[in-house]
């Protein structure tokens, strides 16, 4: 069955495919802020489905003076000629695309293509995308947005949603760049789907919400695949990422060849997944993540269905303090039972103290099986073939070590090495291109082939 996440990244991919000869284009002549030939003129009062172009432009900047660019048509697609090429900017006035469809159309998308948007301001009792809103659903390819604020202007206020970007019904990052944003008085500081969120090979960095979700908020899913979530800090739960499909049997949340590194959160995790129907950490990295207490690494608090960490590693995250609770896993942490493949959870800690593997609640009714994992300090029931116990896995520093997402690689004394397994079937470890899954015996456990 396909999910929602599929259906609207699947849409997304079309309505950019659409600017063919299938889609009547529009053509932005100057950079004034109004007028005739202006991107606000041609882009509000474009039809249904059009494309917007921005391609041979005389300047490489548009500054809005007179408020945000507002948008009625259910799809459009809006193109420029290259991110670093053009930038659109609120000028720190407003924010600069509203997407407002009629709310009985069908499907709405606004597909945002080839330039930078930054700088944008939403500043009011309900701020919602600093510089892209949305109630439909937004697709960024190839584009940087930047320097957004959505902020909450009541005292008090807490409704200061998705810093640079907020998608109503999802939100689709393709080859984009989403960083130094911020969300004052709620969640996402990157980021904030109402919906699924798709990120492929895109970075959400330097972002920060005073709620929940530094980098990213997602309340119905989540894909994510060859992409960084870093640097990103939350007041909340999840620096990096908040992703939710509480009660919905059909959000899966799915993160693939991808770190998420360095984020801090005040309450918990560099990633925080709550319940959905599954979710899968499958050759990504977590490390270096923060948190002011009990867990700093990655939380599993579903309460159902599967969960799994497949060839990945997680290591060097941190709790401050133990919390109310107690220290309840810095590395992972879960509510129900966990399924390790050929993975790391090592040398994470809580208050100084080796802290990787725990559950969120009652170490009795928790447990984690599987084969060929390192495995550090872990407080619940642990089943499997193949275990190396040890907290000093012998990994390299966080870096390039090839391919687009930062990784360890294990050094030439790692007891990690030809210990794991490829039971998956994976031609590749997490850098992808040709770096190959299996060089020796046997696989070795974690993220990378060393």
């Amino acid at each position: 069955m396909q999910t929602k996440l599929i259906q609207f990244a699947a849409a997304a991919g079309l309505l950019f495919a659409a600017s063919g000869a299938h889609a009547q284009t529009f053509t932005v002549t100057n950079c004034n802020d109004t007028g005739a030939g202006s991107l606000r003129a041609v882009a509000e009062s474009a039809p249904d489905g059009a494309v917007v172009a921005m391609d041979a432009l005389p300047c490489n900047r548009i500054v809005l003076r007179t408020g945000p660019i507002r948008l009625r048509q259910p799809v459009l697609q809006i193109q420029g000629p290259g991110l670093d090429k053009l930038t659109v900017s609120g000028d720190g006035r407003s924010q600069v695309f509203v997407h407002a469809p009629p709310a009985d159309a069908a499907f709405t998308s606004l597909a945002l293509r080839r330039f930078t948007v930054s700088w944008g301001r939403a500043l009011d009792g309900e701020a919602f995308g600093g510089c892209i809103s949305t109630t439909g659903g937004v697709s960024l390819q190839d584009m940087q947005v930047h320097h957004c604020l959505a902020r909450d202007s009541r005292s008090g206020g807490d409704a200061g949603y998705g810093g640079a970007v907020y998608g109503g019904a999802g939100v689709v990052l393709t080859h984009s760049i989403v960083h130094t944003n911020r969300a004052d008085g709620g969640d996402g500081g990157g980021v904030y789907s109402g919906g699924p969120i798709s990120v492929n090979n895109s970075r959400v960095s330097n972002n920060q919400a005073s709620g929940n979700g530094g980098g990213f908020v997602a309340l119905e899913g989540a894909h994510v695949e060859l992409s960084n979530v870093t640097s990103n800090v939350a007041g909340g739960v999840g620096g990096g990422m908040w992703v939710d499909g509480t009660g919905q049997t059909d959000r899966l949340i799915t993160i693939m060849f991808s770190t998420i590194a360095r984020n801090r959160a005040h309450t918990a995790a560099g990633a925080y997944f709550s319940a959905a129907n599954s979710t899968r950490l499958i050759e990504s990295t977590v490390s270096g993540n923060v948190a002011d207490e009990s867990q700093g690494g990655v939380v599993f608090d579903a309460g159902y269905m599967t969960q799994e960490v497949i060839n990945s590693t997680i290591t060097a995250n941190r709790a401050l303090a133990p919390g109310a609770a107690g220290c309840l896993g810095s590395g992972a942490s879960v509510r129900m039972r966990l399924r390790l493949n050929s993975s790391i959870v090592s040398a994470n800690t809580c208050a100084g103290m080796p802290d990787d593997l725990a559950s969120v609640d009652d170490p009795g009714a928790t447990g984690a099986l599987g084969n060929n994992n390192l495995l550090g300090a872990i407080n619940l029931v642990f089943t499997g073939n193949g275990t190396v116990r040890t907290n000093s896995p012998r990994l390299g520093a966080l870096a390039f070590n090839g391919g687009v997402t930062e990784t360890h690689l294990p050094l030439a004394d790692s007891p990690v090495i030809d210990k794991g397994n490829n039971s998956p079937g994976f031609a590749t470890d997490q850098r992808r291109r040709n770096f190959v899954r299996v060089k020796g015996a046997a696989a070795d456990i974690g993220a990378v082939e060393r």
